[in-house]
């Protein structure tokens, strides 16, 4: 377990990111991993960041009340919802507008069109 906490420590002092922006970066990232076997609007690659969240948020847990004998729970609240809002924004926007719908290419939007269209 050290060994993650010590490559989260590592990734965060190289890319000099704050923890936060790390916790959304990941997120995203396997978010938009997931999506390339699933579909945006499904629920699978939500739950497939949660996962990892949860996860991360466990090893967190572990470390901290193995360093100080106590866990800080708000932190690791603030962690979570922090890394799930942009993949539940996501999800919830592809499942009920179609804002992340593609377009599909018409007569009169000739210029729309760029032929990668079925």
């Amino acid at each position: 377990m050290e060994a993650v906490i010590q490559m989260k420590v590592a990734l965060t002092e190289w890319s000099g990111l704050a923890r936060d922006a790390m916790h959304i970066y990941v997120a995203l990232i396997i978010f938009m991993l997931a999506c390339l076997r699933w579909r945006a609007w499904q629920w699978k690659p939500w739950f497939l960041v949660l996962l990892a969240a949860l996860i991360g948020e466990a090893i967190d847990i572990r470390e901290s009340l193995r360093l100080d004998n106590r866990a800080y729970l708000a932190g690791n609240w603030h962690d979570l919802w922090n890394t799930m809002l942009l993949p539940t924004v996501l999800m919830l926007t592809a499942r009920y507008t179609t804002i992340l719908a593609p377009r599909s290419c018409n007569q009169s939007d000739k210029e729309s069109c760029s032929g990668d269209e079925p």
